[in-house]
């Protein structure tokens, strides 16, 4: 597509931006539980019931099973003319820039446990109405920009499994 190789900001601001819409979208509903993460974290503070996190993994994971599945129907026609499986599993799934289990995995906990402390922190502020999502997206840009190079940073589970399974 025309969007090919438009760099790391691009991406970053991309998937801030996404995630503040589905925080907009889904946060009077379901209070923004979009990553298996931040459930299991809000419910090790207390923040949220442990009865109803096996049921919003669950969400989470076929939410983004589905969500794969549209963006795979939506670039169809870009699939034949794409040579490179890289980039197609680019599309679907992160991958490290330099593969290391260990680096890779502790950039990955780092990451995800900036986003939950942050998120608690958000949560623990009094925003204008509405500014909260705008802020959720812009703690997804800052530790894109910070920390995510090393990996691509799902910081999701879900984000990353769920697509996975839908690429093959």
């Amino acid at each position: 597509s025309l969007s090919h190789q438009s760099g790391w900001i691009v991406i970053v601001f991309g998937w801030g931006l996404g995630v503040a819409m589905a925080v907009y979208a889904v946060g009077g509903i379901s209070g923004a539980h979009l990553n298996p993460a931040v459930t299991l974290g809000l419910a090790f503070v207390g923040d949220f019931p442990w009865k109803e996190v096996p049921s919003y993994i669950l969400g989470q994971m076929i939410g983004a099973f589905l969500g794969a599945v549209l963006v795979f129907l939506h670039y169809l026609p870009h699939w034949k003319e794409t040579e490179d499986q890289g980039a197609k599993l680019g599309v679907f799934s992160t991958g490290p820039a330099i593969p290391n289990t260990f680096a890779n995995l502790f950039s990955e906990t780092l990451g995800t446990f900036v986003l939950v402390l942050g998120l608690l922190a958000i949560g623990a502020n009094k925003f204008t109405d509405g500014l909260n999502p705008l802020v959720v997206g812009f703690l997804i840009v800052a530790i894109g920009l910070s920390l995510g190079g090393t990996t691509g940073y799902a910081i999701n589970p879900a984000r990353d499994l769920g697509p996975r399974i839908a690429h093959f």
